[in-house]
C-alpha cells in the first residue's frame, strides 16, 4: 500500500528534525497516495522545529561580506543563509500542497518536484557547510519566507510571492556567488553547487511563470502590473532581484518576456524601510478660490511630472498620473542606479499599510486631498495648519514685508495710484508680480515708455482687482540668477545645498540649470565668484527665512531664488531673496540630477535643458522623439533624458555633459 502523501507533507511541516524536513526526497509524486487529505488547522503558526533549528525573534547574524570569504567559517556562514532559505522553501511548499488540494494536478506535481529540488539543495549545502566547519543552526535562523507566505490565499499568491519573487531573486544571488567563488576564491566545489542551484531555480521560476500566466488578472495593463498588484505590502517587485548582479538571460530562459524582465530590473520598492510618498503638484502656489488650470498649464505639468522620480529614493513611492515608458525608466535607472515605486491611481494606495511622510512638491489643497486618503497611515504628519501655506508662506507680499526687501506691496487702488505717480518720476524700470504667481507666470516688466501710457494704470488696476495684491520691485540689470536649496527636518536640523546658477528666458520661463562647474570659462564665472565672495550677505537673509518657517512649524524643502546684479556705478551686488519657494524647486531637482550624473562619469561641466515644442525647429527636428535620437547619436553617454520624450507634448528636459 502506498504511503500517504499528505502524511509525508505533515511530517515535513510539523516535524522538528532535519530528517523530517527531508522526508520523501527519494519518492515521486505518483509513489504516494493522495486520496485522503489531511485537515489543515484553522490557525497556521510556525513550522515544527527542534531546539537546534528554532528561529530567533530578531536574528543578530549579519550576511558575510565578500572581503571575509578567505576565511572558511565565513564561507560556511554564507551557505548557512542559503540553507535557511532552502528549509523555509521546503516548509512553504509543503504548506501549499496541504492548503490547496484542489489546485490543478500539473501545478501540484510541479510544486512537489520543486520541493524535492530544495531538499537536494539543502542536503548539498549542509554537506559543504560541514566541510567548512559550520553546523546548521550555528547561525541564527529566521522565518522571513514563512511569515510572508503563510497567509497566502490562493496558488496565484504562491507563484507570485515565492516563484516570481524569492526564487527569481535567487537567480541573481546564486549566479553572483557562483561567479565569485569561481573567479576570486578558486573554490570550484562551492561554485559548482551554486550553479546547480541556479540552474534548478530557472526551472522553478519557469513553473511559476507558466501558472502566473494561467491565473493572472486579465484586466491588468501588463504582466508586470498584474504581478506588482498581486504582491501584499510590504513586498514589492524590488524583492525579485539581487543587489549587484541581474541575471537577465536566466529570466529569459525561464520564459519571461523581455518587457517583464526589464520592468523587474528597474522596479523600485521598499526592502524594509517604511516608504515616503511623493506627489507632483507644482500648481500648489496658485490654488485657491476660482482656481483652474489652463490646458497649456495642464500639458506642461504632465510633461514635467516624471521629474519627481529624481527626488525619491528606491524605497519610496511616487504618485504620478501616467507611468513613463520602459525605455525612459531604464535610462533613469542607468544614471541613478535606482527608481522609486510608481503608482498612477489613488486606489493603489490601499496596498500600503504605512508611510513615513507625505512629500508633495508643495502643500496645497490638492496635496491635502491626497493626504486625506492616507492620513491614518502617515506616521509623521505635518504640524502646520491646512490653510497656512496658500495664505501666508506662498505669498510674495508676506515675505517682502517680513524681510523688508526693496519694492512695494500694493493692496488697494489708492496705493497703486500713489505708487504709479512715484514710478513715473523715478526714471527706473520695474517688475510687477501677482502675490501668488509661480514660475514667472503673470510677471510684467514696466519700462519708462510703458509708464507713460495711460492705459497701463487701468491694466494694473484690473490685475490688482483679480489678484488682491501686487508686488512691485525694481527691475535689476542682472548678471546671473542663482538659487540656494535647503531642507528643514522634523528634528530642527537644516540641510543646505550649494548655490546653483540657472537661466530664464525674457518671458521669465525656466530654461535650465548649470551642473558641475559649467560657469567656468564663461561670462558667468565672474558672477559665480561674486556669489561665493558674498555668501555671508545672502546667507544671513536665508537664515532669517528659515527662522520664520521654523516658527510656523514648517518641515520640508525650501528654495530661494537670488540674483547677482550690476549697480549703476559698475559694482556688483547680491539680491539675496528674489523669491521664497516653500516647496521643492527645479534647483533641488538639478541638485539630485547632478548627484546622479556623478555616478556614471566624473564630469566638470554640464547643463540641464528645458526645451519647448515651439523651439524644436531650431534644432532641425519636428518632435521630441527626433531630438532625443539626434542627441543620442551626437553625444552618446554624455546625454540622458530627465523626462520621457515619448509622452512629452509641450516641454521636454534632458542633460548634456561636457
Amino acid at each position: 500500500m502506498k504511503d500517504s502523501g499528505y502524511e509525508m507533507l505533515g511530517q515535513i511541516l510539523w516535524g522538528g528534525s532535519l530528517n523530517d524536513k527531508l522526508s520523501g526526497s527519494g519518492l515521486s509524486f505518483h509513489d504516494l497516495n493522495w486520496d485522503h487529505p489531511s485537515k489543515m488547522p484553522d490557525q497556521i503558526g510556525n513550522p515544527g522545529r527542534d531546539l537546534t533549528l528554532k528561529p530567533t525573534e530578531r536574528p543578530t547574524a549579519s550576511f558575510p561580506k565578500k572581503s571575509e570569504m578567505k576565511e572558511m567559517h565565513a564561507r560556511g556562514k554564507l551557505l548557512h543563509f542559503f540553507a535557511n532559505h532552502e528549509l523555509l522553501a521546503i516548509e512553504t511548499m509543503a504548506l501549499v500542497l496541504l492548503k490547496f488540494k484542489d489546485a490543478p494536478l500539473a501545478f501540484r506535481q510541479g510544486v512537489f518536484r520543486t520541493l524535492q529540488d530544495e531538499q537536494r539543495h539543502l542536503r548539498a549545502y549542509l554537506k559543504r557547510m560541514e566541510e567548512y566547519g559550520v553546523e546548521f543552526g550555528g547561525v541564527p535562523l529566521n522565518l522571513y519566507f514563512w511569515n510572508t507566505l503563510k497567509e497566502m490565499r490562493s496558488p496565484l499568491d504562491f507563484v507570485s510571492q515565492m516563484s516570481l519573487t524569492f526564487e527569481q531573486a535567487n537567480l541573481d544571488f546564486a549566479l553572483e556567488y557562483a561567479q565569485f567563488f569561481e573567479s576570486e576564491m578558486d573554490d570550484a566545489p562551492t561554485a559548482k553547487l551554486l550553479r546547480e542551484v541556479h540552474d534548478d531555480e530557472v526551472k522553478h521560476v519557469a513553473h511559476g511563470w507558466k501558472w502566473f500566466q494561467e491565473w493572472k488578472d486579465p484586466k491588468a495593463l501588463s504582466d508586470f502590473e498584474a504581478y506588482r498588484n498581486g504582491l501584499p505590502f510590504p513586498m514589492t517587485p524590488r524583492r525579485a532581484r539581487g543587489s549587484r548582479l541581474f541575471a537577465e538571460q536566466s529570466r529569459l530562459d525561464a520564459g519571461m518576456t523581455p518587457e517583464f524582465v526589464q520592468s523587474v530590473k528597474v522596479a523600485g520598492g521598499s526592502r524594509g524601510r517604511v516608504p515616503h510618498l511623493y506627489y507632483f503638484n507644482p500648481q500648489c502656489e496658485i490654488e485657491g478660490k476660482g482656481f483652474a488650470l489652463s490646458p497649456a498649464m495642464r500639458s506642461k505639468i504632465k510633461d514635467l511630472e516624471p521629474l519627481i522620480l529624481w527626488l525619491a529614493l528606491e524605497e519610496d513611492v511616487v504618485k504620478i498620473s501616467e507611468r513613463p515608458d520602459l525605455n525612459f525608466l531604464s535610462r533613469v535607472h542607468t544614471v541613478r542606479g535606482e527608481i522609486p515605486e510608481i503608482i498612477t491611481h489613488l486606489d493603489e494606495l490601499s496596498r500600503f499599510t504605512a508611510f513615513e511622510e507625505f512629500r508633495p512638491w508643495g502643500f496645497s489643497e490638492s496635496a491635502w486631498a491626497h493626504l486625506e486618503a492616507i492620513k491614518t497611515r502617515v506616521r509623521r504628519k505635518p504640524e502646520f495648519p491646512e490653510t497656512l501655506h496658500r495664505e501666508k508662506l506662498f505669498s510674495k507680499g508676506f515675505w517682502k514685508e517680513k524681510l523688508k526687501t526693496s519694492g512695494s506691496v500694493i493692496t488697494s487702488e489708492a496705493e497703486l495710484h500713489q505708487w504709479f505717480q512715484s514710478a513715473i518720476e523715478s526714471h527706473q524700470d520695474y517688475l510687477v508680480k501677482t502675490d501668488q504667481s509661480t514660475s514667472g507666470r503673470g510677471h510684467l516688466r514696466l519700462d519708462q515708455e510703458m509708464l507713460k501710457d495711460p492705459a497701463l494704470l487701468r491694466k494694473l488696476i484690473q490685475r490688482l482687482s483679480s489678484s488682491g495684491t501686487l508686488v512691485i520691485e525694481p527691475f535689476y540689470e542682472k548678471l546671473a540668477d542663482f538659487s540656494v536649496q535647503y531642507e528643514i527636518h522634523a528634528d530642527g536640523r537644516v540641510s543646505e545645498f550649494p548655490p546653483r546658477m540657472f537661466q530664464i528666458d525674457p518671458h521669465f520661463q525656466y530654461q535650465g540649470a548649470m551642473l558641475g562647474q559649467a560657469w567656468k570659462g564663461t561670462p558667468y564665472e565672474e558672477a559665480f565668484e561674486e556669489i561665493l565672495k558674498q555668501k555671508s550677505v545672502w546667507r544671513e537673509k536665508h537664515l532669517a527665512v528659515i527662522a520664520i518657517l521654523k516658527e510656523e512649524k514648517y518641515v520640508g524643502p525650501l528654495g530661494m531664488d537670488c540674483m547677482v546684479v550690476k549697480n549703476k556705478d559698475g559694482s556688483h551686488s547680491i539680491e539675496p531673496v528674489i523669491e521664497v519657494n516653500v516647496r521643492y524647486t527645479m534647483g533641488r531637482v538639478a541638485q539630485e540630477i547632478e548627484r546622479a550624473a556623478k555616478r556614471i562619469a566624473p564630469f566638470k561641466n554640464g547643463f540641464w535643458y528645458f526645451i519647448r515644442h515651439d523651439e524644436l525647429l531650431k534644432h532641425g527636428v519636428k518632435s521630441f522623439i527626433e531630438l532625443e535620437a539626434k542627441l543620442t547619436s551626437e553625444h552618446g553617454s554624455r546625454f540622458f533624458p530627465t523626462t520621457p520624450a515619448k509622452s512629452s507634448q509641450s516641454t521636454w528636459t534632458y542633460v548634456l555633459l561636457d
